[in-house]
């Protein structure tokens, strides 16, 4: 069959044995798809992630569900806080040290400006962990390590900070 040809060639086919008790084919058909959802969720996580590293609101609130929850965060106090709203100063303070880096070379002295303007350090996850949760939802565990970019000598603040590990969880 040409269509199963095709998307065998892009890794996309599945097989599993559909003589067994149906409680059985369903699960050897939740193990067959979970790696592929779980990289699914693993990709948008990223490019979440990416997207809140570089600035990029657009993308950011696009994959942010605006019910979303913040609790652990220095500024809510342990109270949960609901919408992405709270996390767009974090963009604008972001848009700021970036314009300020570029008029002066200072960084900024606001106290909710972030640690670094966009493209001045690079982020990679250690350890991802994805846990399907149920019927569209799933968990996401890892230590995200930001780095400074190498700078010239006497460069942005960004540049002369050390690295940082952050343990983060994001349900989706």
């Amino acid at each position: 069959m040409p269509i199963m040809e095709y998307y065998e060639a892009q890794g996309k086919v599945r097989s599993i044995d559909g003589q067994p008790a149906a409680d059985d084919v369903f699960v050897a058909t939740q193990d067959a798809i979970e790696p592929v959802i779980s990289g699914q969720v693993l990709e948008a996580n990223i490019k979440l992630l990416k997207a809140a590293h570089d600035g990029d609101w657009e993308t950011y609130a696009s994959l942010a569900d605006g019910s979303i929850i913040t609790i652990d965060h220095d500024e809510t106090f342990g109270l949960p806080v609901r919408g992405v709203g709270f996390h767009k100063k974090f963009f604008d303070a972001m848009h700021d040290a970036a314009t300020a880096e570029q008029a002066d070379g200072a960084a900024p002295s606001r106290s909710d400006a972030p640690l670094s303007a966009p493209g001045s350090t690079t982020f990679r996850l250690l350890d991802p962990s994805v846990r399907i949760l149920g019927k569209g939802s799933a968990a996401v565990s890892y230590v995200r390590l930001v780095t400074p970019r190498a700078a010239p000598e006497g460069g942005s603040a960004a540049s002369r900070m050390k690295p940082m590990a952050f343990s983060e969880t994001r349900i989706w």
